[in-house]
């Protein structure tokens, strides 16, 4: 069994005006490749679909793809964003502050390809750990509709696919800047599946998105807000007091981490005071735990930190 694979999915979306651009992966990924041991196995999106071809002799990517997709997603809504992305020359901004480009329906095709993939590769202990650097992130999208940057949810379909098919409890830990609204109310949509969610944000004074109160926990979701500004020491301690008892609760049997490194200090949101020492503390926990792990990027926005992060994580996942 491999410890850990890293995917990614390709693009040739070079969109440099917004925040959330392909930049965030393409830059990360390059630094991965020059500092990661060769051990590690580092898989593009193209290459994942060869292999899912040869292995499942699956060979329309849509039709891969809407496995996971149509666990929650309408045809009305996938066709929706076919759409907008196909009728567009370059990018534009659909709501709010979040975009499509030509090629976003594609990389939320590969994006489902290389999940589906990496769940069999989990599922039949060929990998202990995945490590996945795919966009646009997801936290935000809710049942069809998409907001804050996200417009499907592949982090809660990875989760939803997982318990569907083969009957595993997951946990996903959301440490974005921003609250995860969109995967919370997935949850609580199916609040009778063995899918849990607890996230630490950023909440208070009109920040986005502006959900996450401790009032909006149940037996499935445990919010754990924070005030604007805070540091590593208090960070971990809220993980030590709140995540970690709730997660040791749930007994899961996967752990997906909504990867969000935006409370980085370096981040240009400039929202929270974390060093690469705060996602190191939580990788060596999840480790402990001896369970399987599947990180997933969220936001982050300052591709350099992105990279430095992700080799932190893994180092600390693969190294004994």
């Amino acid at each position: 069994m491999s410890k850990l694979c890293v995917y990614y999915t390709n693009s040739i979306n070079k969109n440099s005006d917004h925040v959330e651009n392909h930049d965030r992966i393409s830059i990360s990924i390059k630094h991965l490749h020059k500092v990661l041991p060769q051990t590690i196995s580092i898989y593009d999106s193209n290459l994942i679909f060869t292999y899912v071809q040869n292995e499942f002799s699956l060979f329309n990517k849509e039709d891969i793809a809407y496995i996971l997709l149509k666990l929650k997603y309408s045809n009305h809504y996938l066709n929706k964003i076919k759409d907008i992305s196909y009728d567009l020359d370059e990018y534009e901004i659909v709501r709010g502050d979040t975009y499509f480009s030509n090629v976003t329906y594609d990389e939320i095709i590969d994006n489902s390809i290389i999940l589906y993939y990496m769940c069999h590769q989990i599922c039949s202990n060929k990998i202990k750990y995945a490590y996945c650097l795919i966009r646009p992130p997801s936290h935000h999208a809710n049942l069809n509709e998409y907001n804050g940057f996200c417009i499907v949810n592949h982090t809660y379909l990875t989760a939803k696919y997982l318990h569907d098919t083969d009957n595993k409890r997951v946990l996903i830990l959301d440490y974005d800047v921003h609250h995860g609204d969109g995967t919370q109310a997935l949850v609580n949509s199916n609040i009778d599946d063995n899918i849990f969610f607890v996230s630490m944000h950023c909440y208070g004074n009109g920040f986005y998105p502006g959900t996450g109160h401790v009032n909006e926990n149940n037996e499935c979701v445990r919010n754990v807000p924070l005030k604007r500004g805070i540091n590593n020491d208090m960070y971990i301690e809220s993980f030590n007091e709140e995540v970690i008892p709730f997660i040791d609760e749930k007994d899961v049997d996967i752990i997906i981490v909504s990867n969000g490194l935006d409370a980085h200090k370096d981040d240009p949101f400039e929202v929270m005071k974390l060093t690469n020492e705060f996602y190191v503390y939580v990788a060596k926990y999840l480790k402990s735990l001896e369970k399987p792990l599947i990180y997933i990027l969220e936001g982050g926005y300052n591709p350099d930190v992105i990279g430095s992060v992700s080799k932190d994580i893994i180092d600390t996942l693969t190294i004994d």
